[in-house]
């Protein structure tokens, strides 16, 4: 074959092939967890929890840093900045994350000085819940 031809057909795979990845990333759900059985052995897995906001902390820098609470115990979750301006742009009105609104947040299980917390990475993975 003519490496032109080699090479649309490359192309085409490649953009096909990243169409299906995306697909099936929209289709991946996380099992929800109560608060209290996450634990230093979950450290990087990615974690579905919701729960009241009891604490919220806006940093200087434009990150949140949130406390959930659920019937089981309490967390913190961070959202950095740059979650924060994906979420504006995402149509979300960053004021309505205050205390008292429950959430649901998607993210991935961190240790930082002794207290564990949860990042969640995109807009989807915040969700006010009624």
């Amino acid at each position: 074959m003519k490496e032109k031809t080699l090479m649309r057909i490359s192309l085409i795979g490649s953009i096909v092939s990243l169409i299906a990845l995306y697909i099936l990333s929209l289709q991946i759900h996380y099992t929800a967890h109560a608060i209290s059985d996450i634990n230093e052995g979950m450290l990087g897995r990615t974690v579905n929890v919701s729960g009241t906001i009891t604490d919220i902390r806006a940093h200087k820098n434009g990150h949140l840093f949130l406390t959930i609470r659920d019937d089981t115990g309490t967390i913190k979750v961070v959202l950095w900045e740059t979650l924060v301006d994906s979420l504006k742009y995402s149509g979300m009105n960053i004021s309505e994350i205050s205390r008292g609104r429950r959430i649901r947040i998607i993210g991935d299980v961190d240790i930082y000085k002794g207290q564990l917390e949860i990042i969640p990475k995109a807009p989807r993975d915040v969700k006010l819940l009624p």
